[in-house]
């Protein structure tokens, strides 16, 4: 029969890979490119009031991940812990 231990450390290796991260991805969510408007300075010269004028940017879409992991916050007893969210550009 195995440690309490042990079954924590075989776990955590399943979720802790070495390239995703911490923690096991559930899922990704893709959220797309969207368009918005900004106000930005206009240049004017010094004697006039300061202008701005609205334009149109794209917020380039993105890859948020969802992932969670087994914790152990005392002896025997194992939850599960949501990992900070995290993105990657497209």
């Amino acid at each position: 029969m195995t440690g309490g231990s042990s079954i924590v450390a075989r776990l955590m290796a399943f979720f802790d890979g070495p390239d995703s991260g911490p923690g096991q991805v559930i899922r990704y969510i893709q959220v797309p490119p969207r368009k918005v408007m900004i106000e930005v300075p206009v240049s004017v010269p010094a004697d006039v009031p300061p202008e701005t004028q609205q334009r149109a940017v794209e917020i380039p879409g993105y890859v948020m991940t969802e992932r969670w992991t087994l914790q152990q916050p005392g002896a025997g007893v194992y939850r599960w812990q949501r990992v900070p969210s995290s993105f990657q550009r497209k």
